[in-house]
């Protein structure tokens, strides 16, 4: 058997396999973008850091904007596209072109031809229909929802969707305010660290409630990871030292 017929075997043995999505920024049909412009619609998400890192900095501004017609975008974003069309994230642009959109390349005559039927994404049955056709039965969405409209039923989660409770609105605390926020969530007045672990505690298995199925620290993107195991005496001292004085801040290698 050769190598192109066994991808093929596997392929076929794995179309119909359900799929969780593991990592996923998108938040349902309510929330998506509404797309009038073609260059606008194929370049969001993480590939506008490929776009920037291409050269595109200066020009994103006119990029993002569906205002600015098609065709004035195509000057600058072709030469943009010709240094960055091979990258992981423009695959994912040139598979959403020829899946969706029926188009083998990017140029500026197949940009006019799907200018006419772009995606509508805020639509929910052609919504559901992309996640259908991909065999998502579930997504874990990374999304930062205000957690007391969350807690009170105010933020709709889309039904196929679970998240992770975000915790690095919860332990990156250097200062006052970040105390009353986590308390606001839940209309507590926090006085001493005990109280705070107790907001936390009342916080948590809440949303595990709603829909929540685990933990997510994102906070690699704002601080080392060689985190330091303090005692309990020295977080009680730290959490009164900020208590003490709205003033107050603690250093950075404090609070981490």
């Amino acid at each position: 058997m050769s190598e192109t017929e066994l991808r093929h075997q596997i392929r076929e043995a794995i179309a119909d396999f359900p799929v969780i999505d593991c990592y996923d920024h998108t938040i349902g049909p309510d929330h998506a973008s509404e797309y009038r412009e073609p260059v606008f619609a194929l370049m969001q998400g993480y590939v506008q850091t490929d776009l920037i890192s291409a050269g595109g900095e200066p020009v994103m501004r006119i990029l993002n904007d569906q205002d600015v017609p098609t065709e004035e975008k195509w000057p600058h974003f072709e030469k943009i596209w010709r240094r960055m069309r091979h990258t992981a994230y423009a695959r994912v642009t040139r598979i959403v072109l020829r899946r969706f959109y029926g188009e083998e390349e990017l140029s500026l005559a197949s940009l006019k031809r799907i200018r006419e039927h772009l995606l509508s994404l805020r639509d929910e049955k052609a919504y559901r229909r992309i996640l259908d056709e991909a065999g998502i039965r579930c997504r874990l969405v990374n999304i930062w929802a205000d957690l007391k409209d969350f807690l009170e039923g105010r933020y709709k989660v889309y039904p196929l969707d679970r998240t992770p409770i975000p915790l690095p609105g919860f332990h990156p605390i250097d200062m006052y305010q970040d105390i009353e926020r986590v308390g606001a969530i839940v209309v507590e007045t926090v006085t001493d660290l005990e109280e705070y672990l107790q907001v936390c505690s009342e916080i948590f298995p809440r949303m595990k409630d709603l829909c929540c199925v685990g933990f997510k620290d994102q906070s690699a993107y704002g601080r080392p990871l060689n985190y330091q195991k303090a005692t309990r005496h020295q977080a009680e001292a730290l959490f009164k030292e900020i208590l003490e004085d709205p003033r107050n801040r603690l250093a950075p290698d404090e609070a981490s």
